[in-house]
């Protein structure tokens, strides 16, 4: 976790969109106890930084996985299918990308992570995380 701000290139509103959603998706399908969502900020190589949100639910069926990012696409009969299409399309706006990883056996499974751009100087309306 960086101990500074990391600056990155995205609309302020638009990733908390995208964080609520992945959030809210996370806390819907977990298991409702201490630590079953974990947020975390990673620095990555080059003039990137990555966001991940995992939750300890049930993996993800690769059914349901391939369709994830499609719009109108929900397992839940009052869903729109839409959140995570519009989280797609806010990230490919910013040059960012959003991405769905299932890892088999670990506590938090079901991992979405954010990749943004840094940017070290401060500009209206980008997000400082």
């Amino acid at each position: 976790m960086p101990l500074e701000p990391v600056g990155a290139v995205f609309d302020g509103d638009h990733l908390r969109r995208v964080l609520v959603n992945l959030l809210e998706n996370a806390l819907r399908h977990s298991r409702d106890m201490a630590g079953s969502v974990l947020l975390s900020i990673e620095m990555l190589d080059g003039p990137y930084v990555r966001l991940s949100v995992a939750s300890d639910g049930d993996p993800i069926a690769p059914e349901v996985e391939a369709h994830l990012f499609e719009p109108f696409h929900s397992t839940r009969s009052r869903g729109t299918g839409l959140g995570l299409y519009i989280c797609r399309q806010l990230c490919e706006r910013h040059g960012a990308s959003i991405d769905y990883m299932r890892r088999p056996g670990a506590r938090h499974p079901n991992v979405f992570q954010v990749v943004l751009r840094r940017d070290s100087v401060a500009s209206e309306g980008r997000l400082y995380v």
